[in-house]
């Protein structure tokens, strides 16, 4: 089960069915992305049904579901279908990108059914290697621009991080980074973590997350105090 979703009550393990359903629903587009309303029009599906398209597989974790009804259900392996090893459509991040009017014969098979944020984005295979891009917002676009210009700092300042490039579709600036995620890693966040336990009353947001990722043996101060200050600098 997913990190948060499982409490322990009264000295036993049980599932939070609500905090399952929250963790689900940060699986799908949110209602708020860029262009949402014009690409579900093309997709005529919903984002909750885009996730079950691609059996919920996706490139920020190894969660996927296994269709009952398929008649691959009972001899399909994680092997054979994750986006890390296999390949994928385009289609719908073409279609989420504004790059994609038509509904002709859209391959659902895609890591961008279950892409969280705001902003459009899509992933790509660039030299084999599996890259997000994301757009700015109107009118300056500058997002993408900042992604590059932090990515630069941090490499003088010898902060871990992710590279950043710009790349231009349509006269738009477009950031592209490779995904940070392995077949041996996942994305984890910190809203995450802190639904393992309640907040005390003595500590602020800091601590309620350095306390409890300190109570899982994670020493995790040196690296967010880094991610803290540097937007300051």
């Amino acid at each position: 089960m997913p990190l948060g979703v499982v409490r322990n009550e009264y000295g036993r393990e049980k599932i939070d069915r609500y905090a399952l359903n929250q963790w689900w629903a940060n699986r799908c587009i949110p209602s708020r992305r860029m262009g949402l309303s014009d690409a579900a029009y093309i997709l005529r599906s919903s984002p909750q049904q885009l996730v079950t398209e691609s059996w919920g597989l996706s490139l920020s974790d190894h969660y996927w579901l296994r269709p009952c009804d398929n008649e691959l259900s009972n001899t399909t392996l994680y092997e054979n279908v994750n986006f890390f090893d296999n390949g994928f459509s385009e289609d719908v991040g073409d279609i989420l990108l504004g790059l994609k009017d038509s509904d002709d014969d859209i391959n659902y098979w895609s890591p961008d059914n279950t892409t969280n944020g705001n902003l459009k984005k899509c992933w790509r295979i660039i030299d084999g290697k599996r890259c997000l891009l994301k757009s700015g917002s109107n009118p300056l676009q500058q997002q993408p621009f900042n992604e590059v210009i932090a990515s630069r700092v941090m490499d003088r300042l010898g902060i871990d991080h992710v590279p950043y490039t710009v790349t231009w579709i349509n006269d738009e600036p477009y950031s592209v980074c490779e995904d940070f995620v392995t077949k041996d890693t996942e994305l984890i966040s910190a809203w995450r973590v802190m639904h393992l336990r309640p907040k005390a009353n003595h500590e602020n947001e800091y601590l309620y997350y350095v306390n409890i990722c300190q109570e899982l043996g994670i020493d995790i101060v040196s690296a967010l105090d880094r991610m803290i200050s540097l937007p300051e600098i």
